[in-house]
């Protein structure tokens, strides 16, 4: 009988020897060590093994755990967590492997060799289009301005060192905006050892579905369908799979910003997300 929930938690990061040893197994497929760790370390998995499911921020992953949670144990996820140093506004479905109910697949006692384990299993990932998650990653990120809290704040302060972002002006307008895709800019062209935030970051360097291919890919703009193939799958009512696409989790709204229309209304801002990008709207099918 498998166990409901998860053994003696495994290591929370990789062993330098592990490391080292799947540094020899990837070889080039990083630009460094900590690219790959990092990849390695996003992948939630249950007690099951039936899935894994990789963390792509900004592209509807709380409502994607919650509905892996019920997927799994068959009953809706209706407790909720508000953390006070984080800008999410129900973070629960993301503290599931802390919680000890899900796990990351690195902190696995029963999982031996990472790149084995990852080939068998069924792999999902969520995606958003480009445009969309960008302005939603900004918002975001005012949102722990406006906060005060630590999270992003090492990303706040870099923003201004590199750009002149005035977080008393900028916070929430166009002109903030275009400063943020210039550190992203430098982030992915001039920085390789410092990790773009997952957040931003382009969802392909995040999933790299040129390593592994995801067994099911689930867009954002139509997680419907993505949760009926899931429910088929899994052998799961349908009806009740697509209830999760109508009301889905974590809809927060950041009131001091502009329309999102209003940042990349520009022709020349939205090619540039296209060139920055562009590893995402070609894997994932967007347009501009």
């Amino acid at each position: 009988m498998t166990a409901l929930f998860h053994d003696i938690p495994g290591p929370v990061r990789l062993p330098q020897q592990r490391i080292d040893k799947l540094a020899a197994h990837y070889g080039d497929q990083f630009a460094h060590k900590h690219h790959m760790v990092r990849y390695l370390h996003d992948f939630v998995s249950p007690p099951s093994g039936r899935w894994i499911f990789k963390s792509n921020g900004k592209s509807g992953t709380s409502t994607a755990l919650a509905f892996l949670f019920w997927a799994e144990f068959g009953v809706p996820l209706t407790t909720s967590l508000i953390e006070a140093d984080n800008a999410h506004e129900d973070n629960l479905p993301h503290r599931l492997t802390n919680l000890n109910v899900f796990r990351f697949v690195h902190q696995r006692s029963d999982v031996n060799w990472l790149p084995g384990y990852l080939s068998e299993a069924t792999y999902l990932a969520t995606v958003r289009h480009p445009v969309t998650r960008l302005v939603s990653a900004f918002n975001y990120l005012c949102r722990s301005h406006e906060l005060s809290i630590s999270q992003f704040a090492g990303d706040r302060v870099r923003l201004s060192a590199l750009t002149g972002f005035d977080w008393n002006t900028h916070a929430g307008t166009t002109e903030g905006f275009t400063r943020f895709l210039d550190y992203i800019d430098y982030g992915l062209t001039n920085n390789t050892s410092l990790l773009v935030e997952s957040h931003w970051a382009p969802q392909f360097n995040t999933i790299r579905p040129d390593i592994l291919a995801p067994t099911l890919i689930g867009k954002c703009e139509d997680f419907g369908s993505f949760f009926r193939q899931l429910a088929d799958r899994f052998d799961l009512p349908r009806d009740h799979a697509a209830a999760f696409a109508e009301k889905p989790r974590n809809v927060g709204t950041y009131q001091g910003r502009d329309a999102t229309q209003d940042y990349v209304a520009d022709p020349g801002t939205r090619n540039r997300i296209r060139d920055l990008y562009a590893k995402d709207f070609e894997a994932f099918g967007y347009d501009l």
